[in-house]
């Protein structure tokens, strides 16, 4: 049996709200705002590139500020990029409430100060860059929380110390990058659990970098680029 026009009217317009609900662009989140708000008050800012992050009523939400991206559908911030703003300052902490992002890009600025213990409870990040600044001091080893990261760059830094094993945790890694540092030490043989590695460059760094075997490269199948300059192989090649 057929309905009447009015019953098919009513069955098409109630259908046209489900989509606009199910599909309408959602605000940010209000407390992923005040961390970015948070993240700002650290920042050096000279050239006004983060004018948009503002408190007013017209600039409040945060999904439309320069450099933040959010699901449509749920309002989370899913990505902060930032690259080549001529920023400055340290990272705060506050970071730490985006636990949606999956991509933060940071590079080529002038941040300096640590890399912030708490970056390693975002669990679903997928791509870390803060290549080019002038972060230094040791990487914290609570970056091998980061199970779904598949890009780490950390290049052009001023980084220290030894290169933690806890990293051979990052199983998804495909692109892995701590070139132009300071590290020292021997590199981790553990990073060749690292089996979806296609891109690893641990090459040029001002500490003394040494490989007691390269037997490791045997568990990266996949991998595509090596570079190893400047690190001692000597014990390596027999």
């Amino acid at each position: 049996m057929g309905g009447s026009p009015f019953q098919y009217f009513l069955a098409f317009s109630l259908l046209l709200l489900c989509f606009k609900g199910c599909y309408a662009k959602v605000g940010c989140k209000e407390r992923e705002r005040q961390a970015l708000l948070q993240f700002k008050q650290g920042v050096v800012d000279d050239y006004g590139w983060l004018s948009s992050w503002g408190i007013e009523e017209n600039t409040r939400d945060c999904c439309k500020w320069k450099g933040v991206e959010c699901n449509n559908q749920t309002g989370h911030v899913v990505m902060l990029d930032l690259y080549g703003h001529y920023l400055g300052g340290k990272i705060g902490p506050s970071l730490v409430e985006l636990q949606h992002l999956k991509h933060l890009n940071l590079s080529w600025n002038d941040f300096k100060g640590i890399i912030p213990t708490q970056l390693g409870n975002l669990s679903n990040l997928q791509s870390l860059d803060l290549s080019w600044n002038i972060f230094k001091g040791i990487l914290p080893t609570q970056l091998g929380n980061l199970y779904n990261l598949q890009s780490l760059d950390l290049s052009g830094n001023h980084l220290e110390g030894i290169i933690p094993i806890e990293l051979k945790n990052l199983s998804n890694l495909q692109s892995f990058d701590l070139s132009d540092n300071d590290f020292e030490g021997i590199i981790p043989t553990q990073l060749g659990n690292l089996s979806n590695l296609e891109s690893l460059n641990l090459g040029s760094s001002d500490g003394y970098m040494s490989c007691g075997n390269l037997d490791w490269l045997s568990g990266l199948p996949l991998l595509k680029h090596l570079d190893l300059s400047w690190v001692d192989l000597s014990k390596a090649i027999h």
